[in-house]
């Protein structure tokens, strides 16, 4: 089975003439497996918190579509972590809208968000340059934040 996503799968985290990465982890099956998972794809997932990155093994295949729901309105407790949610919060003068208009606009798409980070990590990773080294550090932070404030959304919508 072939994967989908940068090829290699660990790296050490030195700069320089240190830096060492390597195809450490892989996903092995039968003949038996793959004909009853035809459309199975592997992905090598960017994480920004650990030295290997995520493999992720999703049966169904990209044939699968994500459906489509109708915007409903939530209080995301990961806006309580901003000083301009508790100004809005305290105003309440058109709070939810005002909520609404400022979560577009700080937070965004969090699932855009982590594609456009991924996609300048996948850049930045096959570089060996320091500069791009560096970058790659800064934008696994911003994927750290962007994951942290996923998790928060998902674990309250769960409920």
């Amino acid at each position: 089975m072939g994967y989908k996503g940068y090829p290699l799968t660990w790296d050490n985290g030195r700069l320089g003439d240190e830096f060492v990465e390597e195809r450490l982890d892989k996903v092995v099956m039968s003949l038996t497996w793959q004909e009853l998972f035809p459309c199975a794809c592997l992905f090598h997932c960017l994480h920004s918190s650990s030295d290997h990155f995520s493999i992720l093994l999703d049966t169904e295949g990209e044939e699968v579509v994500a459906m489509q729901r109708s915007y409903q309105f939530r209080f995301e407790s990961m806006w309580t972590r901003e000083e301009a949610c508790r100004v809005i919060v305290h105003s309440m003068a058109g709070c939810t809208k005002s909520l609404i208009d400022w979560s577009k606009s700080s937070f965004g798409n969090l699932k855009h968000q982590r594609r456009d980070i991924i996609a300048a990590l996948e850049r930045v990773s096959a570089s060996s340059n320091e500069y791009d080294m560096e970058s790659g550090r800064i934008l696994k932070a911003k994927l750290a934040k962007v994951s942290l404030r996923e998790e928060m959304m998902w674990k309250q919508r769960s409920r």
